[in-house]
């Protein structure tokens, strides 16, 4: 039979031949596409997984790093202008703050009653700074000691800190000081125990007479009104009684190898003016 003329009314193109193998048979299309295309290898794919993985992990960390040192360089900056702000209270403090000066006298005379010495000390405190001192007070301590034959008295210091590093605020008494050349006064009466006195006292031999020192010393306290913090200014006398003399001599009595020239006799009254005040070696002493 005649062959079949091809469809010109259908507009159909010729069926595409199929690609085929040296050997004659033909290559489907996705065989050709995947033989440009291999299938990966596992571990291939693991190993570049891990490649990335790696890589992620690396900017990550970099990243981390970064905004740690960022954080740690502006907690410095704030710990330096906090410590730059400190300074400048602190400066300004120191220059405008108050500060107190106190004279100290005798304000009557050495008396021993029922067994204590007592005496009475005047204050004259004057604010020297240049702001207010707020609630001032007085902390003040009568100590008695064993006679060196010198102006000194070895405990006086470790008692003075006893007394003002951790003073007692009183409920009343205290008072604010402007800046002025006028001082304001106060009167403090202070007191040792026969007990005390006798656990150091010096005995005359064959007599019942005792001997003893005596050194009064404490702080004055106060605050500024830039801070809470606690000012003090110091004050620490030792106290000088008339020589005690053996008749005929007119020099100090010697007791054991002590002379007694800055002693005084347990019982004995003083009158004021006998007696002195001389700034203690061995404690602070801010006071004029």
């Amino acid at each position: 039979m005649p062959s079949a003329a091809p469809d010109v009314y259908t507009n159909k193109e010729p069926a595409e031949k199929e690609p085929e193998n040296t050997d004659g048979t033909t290559i489907g299309k996705g065989e050709n596409n995947m033989k440009w295309f291999p299938k990966p290898d596992p571990f291939d794919v693991a190993l570049w997984g891990l490649l990335v993985a790696f890589g992620v992990g690396c900017i990550y960390y970099l990243q981390l790093r970064s905004m740690q040192k960022q954080q740690t360089s502006m907690q410095d900056q704030v710990t330096e202008m906090q410590k730059q702000t400190a300074e400048v209270r602190r400066q300004t403090e120191i220059s405008q703050r108050p500060s107190l000066s106190a004279d100290l006298t005798p304000s009557s005379d050495l008396l021993f009653i029922n067994g204590q010495a007592v005496m009475n000390i005047k204050f004259s405190i004057r604010n020297v700074g240049h702001s207010l001192a707020k609630d001032m007070w007085i902390s003040a301590k009568f100590l008695t000691s064993k006679p060196l034959g010198i102006p000194i008295a070895m405990e006086a210091g470790t008692r003075q800190a006893e007394l003002c590093d951790h003073p007692q605020v009183p409920g009343i008494g205290r008072v604010d000081l402007f800046p002025s050349d006028h001082p304001i006064e106060q009167t403090l009466s202070i007191s040792v125990s026969k007990a005390a006195m006798d656990a150091v006292a010096l005995t005359l031999q064959g007599t019942s007479r005792e001997f003893v020192s005596f050194d009064a010393v404490g702080c004055v306290n106060y605050r500024s009104s830039f801070s809470a913090d606690l000012h003090q200014t110091f004050f620490a006398y030792h106290l000088i009684g008339p020589w005690i003399t053996k008749p005929p001599s007119k020099l100090p009595m010697v007791l054991n190898g002590i002379g007694l020239g800055e002693a005084f006799e347990v019982g004995v009254t003083i009158p004021n003016g006998k007696f002195a005040f001389n700034q203690e070696l061995m404690a602070r002493n801010d006071a004029t």
